[in-house]
């Protein structure tokens, strides 16, 4: 079993995400209303378009086509709570995750829903569960393959905690090049913002554990500790110009 990750500081971020605990790692909620505004909007909004291209399609041949389903990769998964409020609505999930026992959690939860009374009615009232598939493997290496390419690529407060600079423009980089080509697919990404003006408390941070981390990682980074102040893992949080400049850098 996995040990919480001890006093010492870890430089190896993949090290210190591999130590957690499935319970312990920080959730991203499962339920899409407890997400923000902006990732429904963006789910709808393809689900919608896919609608009306299976549709089109429908009625050009006569034939029910399942594309209408969104093909979906999550990176850093988790314990697959994001994953399975996917495959509940319809949906084709495969999930990236470090964490063996989280990956294992993840798969036993999807599994659950096979039995569940939940299920996503399409317009001929055709019951329709999803599917997810899940993959044990660093999301910033570059020896991951993905055999699909995806309608909808999801980043949900990754990058923020997957490592140094290098580390981030990595998974950026896997996570555009799964898209689907030419427009076809979208990134949603979800970052911490520098908060020195919100909370006083981060600008502490920032100033107490820069010597350490301000090379490799950049301003505004800190020691995410526990409340006995073990040290946990590496946050960076970005400005607005910075993201901007990684995202022009990969796509």
């Amino acid at each position: 079993m996995s040990q919480h990750p001890s006093l010492f500081r870890q430089s190896d971020p993949v090290a210190d995400w591999k130590a957690f605990h499935p319970e312990k790692i920080p959730t991203k909620g499962g339920r899409l209303d407890k997400l923000p505004a902006l990732f429904l909007k963006a789910l709808e909004s393809l689900e919608g378009s896919k609608r009306e291209e299976t549709e089109s399609d429908e009625a050009r041949t006569n034939e029910i086509y399942p594309s209408k389903y969104l093909q979906i990769l999550e990176l850093g998964c988790g314990c697959g709570e994001l994953a399975s409020s996917l495959q509940l609505r319809g949906h084709l999930v495969h999930g990236i995750d470090v964490n063996e026992e989280a990956i294992e959690a993840a798969g036993a939860l999807t599994a659950k829903n096979l039995n569940t009374q939940q299920r996503h009615t399409d317009r001929s009232n055709m019951v329709i569960l999803g599917k997810c598939s899940f993959e044990v493997a660093d999301v910033a290496a570059v020896e991951i393959t993905l055999s699909e390419k995806y309608d909808f690529c999801i980043l949900q407060l990754l990058l923020s905690v997957v490592g140094g600079k290098d580390r981030r423009k990595a998974t950026l980089q896997n996570a555009f090049d799964a898209l689907k080509p030419k427009g076809g697919g979208t990134l949603y990404l979800s970052c911490s913002g520098v908060s020195n003006s919100i909370n006083p408390n981060y600008e502490k941070l920032y100033k107490l554990d820069a010597n350490e981390l301000v090379g490799e990682y950049g301003d505004h980074s800190y020691y995410s500790r526990d409340d006995e102040n073990r040290v946990l893992y590496v946050t960076h949080h970005f400005t607005v110009d910075e993201l901007k400049s990684l995202l022009s850098e990969v796509g």
